[in-house]
This record gives structure tokens, C-alpha cells and sequence, in this order.
């Protein structure tokens, strides 16, 4: 079943489902995947709540070790601990990002899609993915430091990396907190994609495929 079995989503599971396979899904957009992945390079920031870095830094001095683990057959859930990497950034914030391990590790850990807490269609059902999930953390004690997201270098808008076992179809909205997020993609083929998380000129909030960056981003908003 792709829905819950909550009556409403009856309806809109028909809905969405002729929207797949007529006219509208031209509106979907397609990106490429993230090509030849290797070991890249990455740079850590601090930022506001409008993603903007912020000077003097707040965790300027601190040990912070950043996790990546897997998100399986969810794009927000839970993080599965079995799978994750590590990094450590040095002085200047920089550290590198495995994405050829991370690819090879997330054909694995991905599973089948989960729609029983969302109003979205995936198509085929069979379709497995996993997201890579990003924190930070205190190094000696593990703490949370705050909201962790890759940002595009030039908009800020928040990016979400996702591997896709095939080309698939994901159209519908999910829920993450308070914040209803569409989804309207076409994936081409099996790889790793980023995902764009932006607000629209119309207030809501979407999440689109979007070109690999130009470089790599990691930002942290400390909690107040």
C-alpha cells in the first residue's frame, strides 16, 4: 500500500495517480545525478535562521565532529545508526565528504518507501532510497549543536542528498514538523541526487531535484 488507510487519502491516491500518467507530469523536473562521485571537498559554516554566515563564530574553538547517517525509505525520519561516516573539519572548517563510499554504502542500506505518514506517490512501488542524513556534534560529549543542512553556495537554499535504486516518479506532499513540503519529482535513473528544499513566491514550500553544486556546503545555525 502506498497510502495510509485513512479514508481521505482514498481520493487523493486516484488523484495522484493520473497525475503520473497524464498531461501534468510534464511539470515534473528532471536533474542529473551526481556524476563520477569521489572524495570532495567540503566546508563547514555557521549561520543565522536566514542561512547567512555569522562572524565571530558562535562554536569558534570547539571540537565538533560531523555525522552522516542513512535515512532508509523515508526522506525525514529516523537515522539508522548501523550506517554512517564521520568527518572532522580542521582549523578552517574544511573536511572531506566521501561521496564514492557513501554511494557504494547507500545501494545497501536503502529499503523500499514508507508512505503510511505521508500523501505521497511513488511510482514504481518497488522503488528503494535512502537520505543522507547530516548533524553536528560536540566531539567530547556527542551534543547536538544545532540545525545541520547542506546549502547551496549562491541561493542558501537548504540541500538534501538522496540515492534512488531507479528512475522513479515521487509526487505528493510530507510533512517535516510544521512545515508541509510538495514533491514533485522525476528521477531518470538509479543514482545519488540532490534535492532543493526552497520557499516559493507563493509561501509554500517545495522540494525539487537540483544541479550538483559548485562546492560542497555544510552549514550549522547554532541553538540559541
Amino acid at each position: 500500500m502506498l497510502f495510509s488507510r485513512t479514508p481521505p487519502y482514498a481520493a487523493l491516491a486516484l488523484l495522484l495517480a493520473c497525475c503520473v500518467i497524464t498531461s501534468c507530469a510534464h511539470n515534473a523536473i528532471v536533474g542529473p545525478a551526481v556524476l563520477s562521485p569521489g572524495h570532495e571537498n567540503a566546508q563547514f559554516v555557521q549561520v543565522d535562521n536566514k542561512r547567512r554566515p555569522v562572524s565571530p563564530t558562535p562554536l569558534a574553538g570547539q571540537a565538533i565532529q560531523f555525522w552522516f547517517p542513512a535515512v532508509a525509505g523515508h526522506l525525514f525520519g529516523t537515522p539508522n545508526i548501523e550506517s554512517s561516516w564521520s568527518a572532522t573539519p580542521d582549523d578552517a572548517g574544511a573536511f572531506v565528504f566521501p561521496l564514492d563510499e557513501i554511494a557504494h554504502e547507500m545501494q545497501k542500506m536503502s529499503r523500499a518507501f514508507d508512505a503510511s505518514e505521508t500523501a505521497v506517490l511513488l511510482e514504481p512501488e518497488t522503488t528503494r532510497f535512502a537520505r543522507i542524513g547530516s548533524y553536528a556534534l560536540r566531539e567530547f560529549d556527542g551534543e547536538p549543536l544545532g540545525y545541520t543542512s547542506w546549502i547551496a553556495p549562491k541561493t542558501r537554499a537548504e540541500l538534501i542528498l538522496v540515492y534512488f535504486d531507479r528512475g522513479c516518479r515521487m509526487l505528493g506532499s510530507v510533512f517535516h514538523g510544521k512545515d508541509e513540503i510538495r514533491v514533485d519529482l522525476r528521477i531518470p535513473a538509479a543514482g545519488l541526487y540532490w534535492l532543493r528544499k526552497h520557499r516559493t513566491f507563493f509561501g509554500t514550500t517545495r522540494l525539487d531535484l537540483s544541479a550538483q553544486p559548485d562546492s560542497l556546503i555544510l552549514a550549522v545555525q547554532p541553538d540559541s
